[in-house]
Formats: structure tokens, C-alpha cells, sequence
């Protein structure tokens, strides 16, 4: 009994192309992730200036 071990340059290119599409998906997905990321420090820093304003606004209503 031979058990074939050979490699053809087709299963090479599978499995390029499977890494190949592998760390796209992951570089896909890290980009969302950053996306995102900077989203919410966005959205973080726009209520930070809200309330700032706010305290402000508050302190001049009081004549303070």
C-alpha cells in the first residue's frame, strides 16, 4: 500500500488563495473595528463638548 504525498501546483493555489482571502477577511474586519472605534471616541467627544457647553451656558443663566 503507497500513500500519494505529492503535491500539485493546484493545491498550492488553493491554499494561496485561501490565505490570500483569509487575511483580506481579517483586514476587512479590523477596518470595521477602527471604524467603529473612531465612531464612538466621534460621538464621545461631541456629548463631552455638549455638556461643557452646557455646564457654561448653566453658569451664565445664573450670572455666576
Amino acid at each position: 500500500m503507497t500513500i500519494d504525498t505529492s503535491i500539485t501546483s493546484g493545491d498550492l493555489m488553493t491554499e494561496f488563495t485561501a490565505s490570500i482571502s483569509e487575511v483580506l477577511d481579517l483586514w476587512h474586519n479590523k477596518m470595521e473595528e477602527l471604524k467603529r472605534a473612531k465612531e464612538t471616541e466621534r460621538t464621545k467627544a461631541h456629548w463631552t463638548i455638549k455638556l461643557i457647553q452646557g455646564f457654561f451656558n448653566q453658569r451664565g443663566n445664573m450670572g455666576i
